[in-house]
């Protein structure tokens, strides 16, 4: 039996005829998998490394849900920036590995690990902001990151300090009012840290799914059990008040538009504020469709794997929009103003880059905004002097 070798025999010794067709498929296919391979590194993942430098040097960036995804490669380009990185996660071994990653890749050691934040939990919440400020970590910088598309309909029954309980629809809790009382409990902190030349700045991730929120009828009841503002167009009659009619990618529309919402009426509200007017900024990003693991949950999920790889962006590339909100010094100069600040890639021009981009006509509607401020107010338990039903 002769031996096995690279001329086109098997392993047994059995020749295996190799036509020229048969070859020059093969190293057609290998080419031109090579290349979209090569292809695939330059524009998700070697574009978007950025050399170690120390801008942020004595700027301590807190970012949420950075134990993986858009979070964590955000987190990651803040380290290599020279900040120091507050990673606040819900998992804390999961937490404790990206810390250790993000040390190591960037040669920058003070990746810390915050305690576990859930902010589909209040309690978290509020005890993940006593640490920050027990710790005096005085942040100048905070990106809302974590977000969570829940499959099915859920409540969460949320206590605030003052001890009211709401129920909440699980994924606006966990995407809206979470962020909200976070970004609400360290402000005064976040206004402290701001400097003559370098404004404090909350950066609040959304989508552009936003455009398909239902908003306005879901904050009649946020509790979701009527269903108001999250039923799948498909389901009618007496079919859409049941819980199979619940649509997760309307419910997630919704709490990305609460995102805008609540930016927006941020930024109005501190332009009253005259200590910190100019020195904080308020915007929202969207980072675009990128190949995260968001909607796990979908069976088709696995299944999508490959082309998933091949045609959404990294992570890298999504949290490009985060890290120019969150550092860039052209937005100095509109920091503390009434400016609806979003941006994202121009999906018609993606070599310009990270650029302002519009967000949809409900996101402006002053009355919404007032709307969802006085609902967080209430859910949260902070004063607010709205009127709005």
């Amino acid at each position: 039996m002769s031996s096995s070798s690279n001329d086109g025999s098997g392993c047994d010794g059995v020749d295996i005829p190799v036509t020229s067709g048969g070859l020059a498929m093969w190293l057609t296919l290998t080419g031109l998998g090579a290349s979209i391979a090569v292809y695939y590194v330059y524009q998700n993942l070697w574009r978007h490394r950025r050399p170690i430098t120390d801008e942020l040097h004595g700027t301590t960036v807190i970012v949420t849900g950075a134990n993986c995804g858009i979070g964590f490669a955000t987190a990651e380009r803040m380290a290599s920036m020279g900040a120091r990185v507050v990673l606040g996660c819900r998992n804390p071994e999961r937490c404790a590995i990206a810390a250790s990653q993000i040390r190591t890749t960037t040669g920058n050691a003070d990746v810390v690990v915050g305690p576990p934040l859930d902010l589909g939990v209040l309690g978290t919440v509020d005890e993940f902001a006593a640490w920050v400020n027990r710790k005096e970590l005085k942040p100048r910088i905070l990106i809302n990151n974590a977000g969570a598309m829940v499959p099915d309909l859920e409540t969460k029954l949320l206590t605030n300090e003052k001890g009211t309980t709401h129920a909440v629809e699980a994924t606006f809790a966990a995407n809206t009012v979470g962020p909200a009382a976070l970004t609400m409990s360290l402000l005064p902190a976040l206004k402290a840290a701001a400097t003559e030349t370098h404004c404090a700045r909350v950066i609040n991730v959304s989508s552009r799914l936003e455009k398909f929120a239902t908003l306005d009828s879901y904050l009649h009841d946020v509790s979701g059990k009527s269903l108001a503002g999250l039923v799948d167009p498909k389901h009618t009659g007496k079919e859409a008040s049941s819980a199979r009619a619940y649509a997760p990618f309307t419910a997630y529309a919704n709490a990305k538009q609460g995102n805008l919402l609540f930016t927006y009426k941020l930024a109005d509200t501190l332009c009253t504020d005259e200590p910190s007017r100019a020195r904080v900024l308020v915007a929202a990003v969207s980072p675009g469709m990128v190949n995260t693991s968001l909607g796990r949950w979908h069976p088709w999920f696995p299944v999508t794997a490959p082309l998933r790889w091949l045609l959404l962006p990294s992570p890298s590339a999504g949290a490009e929009a985060s890290v120019f909100a969150a550092t860039s010094p052209t937005l100095e100069e509109v920091a503390g103003t009434r400016t609806p600040l979003y941006f994202g890639v121009d999906r018609n021009n993606k070599r310009a880059g990270v650029t302002r981009i519009e967000s949809s006509p409900a996101s402006h509607d002053v009355q919404l905004q007032q709307r969802l401020w006085k609902k967080l107010s209430q859910i949260i338990g902070w004063e607010s002097t709205e009127n709005a039903d």
